[in-house]
């Protein structure tokens, strides 16, 4: 009984660490189009939530759900090959990890201010960036991490 339950329990911390987003992957999905995207996103276990638009580009957003686990990526695409992937979590051990991740792999803080009264900070590395959106929705702290190719 002990052994089946040490199996459940590490298996759904298996599964539940597959669907976290690395820097490294925010990067290499900015690569994709939409539809290798959508393969890629699809094996994480993440699931469609719906199109986005605006007058310059197009993209699509999944999400994950699991138990109390919420997560969000999206992946839009733009005129001369710009494209922005955003990860969204509301668990702030993965929000330090990937902002960790960031520092790692070379990125460096170049600006920290407020937009509309939400904090964010803007980690810059030759011409490609990462923006990282802290703010609350109905009480709960939510982390948006924005990787953009320029």
């Amino acid at each position: 009984m002990n052994k089946l339950l040490l199996i459940t329990l590490l298996f759904l911390g298996i599964a539940n660490y597959s669907q976290n987003i690395s820097a490294n992957e925010l990067i290499t999905i900015s690569n994709m189009d939409l539809e290798k995207f959508d393969s890629y996103i699809n094996s994480k276990g993440f699931t469609y939530y719906r199109n986005i638009s605006d007058e310059n580009g197009t993209g699509i957003r999944y999400r994950y759900l699991l138990n109390n686990s919420k997560r969000y990526c999206s992946l839009s695409i733009y005129p001369r090959n710009v494209s922005i992937v955003t990860y969204q979590t509301f668990n702030n051990k993965d929000y330090v990890n990937l902002k960790t991740q960031i520092k790692n792999i070379g990125f460096k803080l170049i600006k920290q201010s407020e937009f509309n009264g939400v904090p964010y900070f803007e980690y810059r590395k030759g011409n490609n960036s990462f923006t990282i959106y802290l703010f609350t929705i109905d009480g709960i702290n939510s982390y948006e991490i924005s990787y953009s190719k320029n």
